[in-house]
């Protein structure tokens, strides 16, 4: 009840005042001050909030002048706002600081100028509310707002924070700076960001949204291009999450930043620049050592005395080549630009290409799928390496007379749909130290391995949302695990082969 009195509450207020006690106030003090004609004040009565009769103002003043109850810097203050008040004739809001037992505390108060029946102010009807705690959260919550802006600015860092039930979108001045645009050039919804994404990118965006939205995935992330104001276009990589819900359990707010990632995506390009034009300029004499081992292989035959050189020389040769492959792979861009995929004809596609090494090992490979008509939005290209990598890696390590076995299966985990393939081998397995070790880049205990063909796995693997794990079959081998989220919309292909 923080606000004026009138005359009839003041009224109903005195003419219930025997029961005082019954019915406490629960945050103000409310109380009366009789004016004399002399001008002289006088506590009609004071009802405390609940727990606070001993603290600004006590029911004890009833009869006494504010001078002959509280502290001299206090009385002159109520006196001269009374006299303010009844000076200007009209209710007056304010606030200020009291000596409470011993501590200073600040008090919200409003006073309300009350007329007899000749038009006299003959009462003022007062309501007072301690507010040293709001004032201290207030003070509290600047500061720490001050504070995240010192740091958002010194990482170069954009906040956004959106109300999804309002679809309402905050974005931070930091955001706009970053990008060189106007605050209001944006429209404040996700369209409004959405629409400044780049064409390239946009469906990895939304896909990674969904993703979180869904509870597939822990938070939000994603690098992508957005439409600066000078036109051109700022790599920024983005990270949310849903930090409120409403009653169904749907999300109902998310908040995030933005990091502009420009310098570092160029020097990456940079970079992929500089490993293509090594990897070509190697490629071409790797490529003529090739040649000339043909031809020396088609002059002396298979004559002892060649022949090892001749093949540690292809060794070396194919290692090279696998490496420059690799390293290709590798610095691929993240940008995902995934399409509808239909998963048997991705695998079939993959163990296909290992034809050749499952022939020299006399291994049978198997494809077996629970949902053979599944369709995922991936990256065909990529995804298909990540398989053909691992079938690779299974026939490697498998037994001459070997199986490989690929299984694929739709699994529901804390309420989604997860797509999990397992590759399983009856090879000996992976080695206690290699298990924490198994996606390090360049690190390898297979004879002319690059290191590298986990390691391009779990990237392209967890740039689709997904996670990768390997490990040990109890009855021998080697299992590695690829789980990728089903959305709950599911894809469809718009011309779809048939594959039964």
């Amino acid at each position: 009840m923080n606000g004026p009195i009138h005359a009839p509450q003041l009224d109903q207020l005195l003419a219930e005042k025997a029961y005082d006690g019954l019915f406490p106030n629960l945050y103000d003090w409310i109380y009366v001050l009789d004016v004399s004609e002399e001008g002289a004040f006088t506590f009609e009565f004071v009802n405390p909030p609940l727990g606070g009769a001993s603290g600004f103002l006590h029911p004890d003043f009833a009869g006494r002048s504010p001078q002959a109850c509280l502290s001299g810097d206090s009385a002159a203050l109520m006196d001269a706002h009374i006299r303010r008040v009844i000076e200007e004739a009209r209710p007056l809001l304010f606030e200020e600081d009291h000596l409470v037992e011993g501590r200073s505390r600040t008090f919200q108060t409003t006073l309300t100028p009350v007329r007899n029946k000749w038009s006299r102010i003959h009462r003022i009807a007062a309501v007072s509310r301690d507010i040293t705690a709001l004032k201290a959260a207030e003070a509290a919550l600047k500061a720490s707002e001050e504070r995240l802006a010192l740091a958002l600015e010194g990482t170069q860092q954009g906040l956004w924070d959106w109300n999804i039930a309002q679809d309402e979108v905050y974005r931070s001045p930091r955001w706009f700076s970053m990008l060189a645009l106007d605050p209001g050039g944006v429209a404040p919804d996700m369209a409004g960001g959405l629409a400044l994404v780049h064409p390239e990118d946009r469906l990895m965006v939304e896909g990674a949204l969904n993703a979180h939205l869904e509870g597939r995935q822990a938070r939000f992330q994603a690098e992508y291009r957005l439409r600066g104001g000078s036109a051109e276009w700022v790599w920024v990589f983005d990270a949310g999450k849903v930090v409120a819900w409403d009653e169904a359990g749907n999300p109902a707010r998310m908040t995030g930043m933005c990091t502009d990632i420009t310098e570092r995506r160029r020097a990456e390009e940079s970079l992929r620049a500089l490993v293509g034009g090594v990897v070509h300029e190697i490629r071409n004499p790797v490529y003529g050592i090739s040649i000339n081992l043909d031809a020396m292989e088609a002059t002396f035959g298979e004559e002892p005395r060649y022949m090892p050189f001749v093949e540690a020389l292809r060794e070396s040769a194919d290692r090279i080549t696998s490496l420059m492959n690799d390293l290709k792979d590798y610095g691929e861009p993240r940008t995902l630009n995934p399409e509808p995929c239909l998963l048997r004809a991705l695998l079939e596609e993959a163990v296909r290409s290992c034809e050749a090494q499952a022939a020299q090992k006399r291994c049978q490979v198997t494809v077996r799928m629970d949902d053979p008509r599944l369709v995922l939005p991936l990256n065909g290209r990529r995804m298909h390496q990540v398989v053909r990598n691992l079938v690779e890696n299974a026939l490697h390590h498998s037994p001459v007379g070997g199986r490989v076995a690929l299984r694929g299966r739709r699994e529901a985990r804390e309420g989604h749909e997860w797509w999990i393939l397992a590759v399983e081998d009856q090879g000996s397995g992976f080695a206690p130290d290699t298990l924490a070790r198994a996606f390090e880049p360049f690190f390898t205990r297979r004879k002319g391995g690059t290191g590298l063909g986990l390691s391009i796995v779990k990237r392209v693997v967890e740039e689709h949302g997904g996670s990768v794990e390997v490990g040990n079959r109890p009855q021998g081998g080697a299992i590695v695990t690829v789980k990728l989220p089903v959305p709950r919309r599911p894809a469809s292909l718009a011309l779809e082969s048939d594959h039964e």
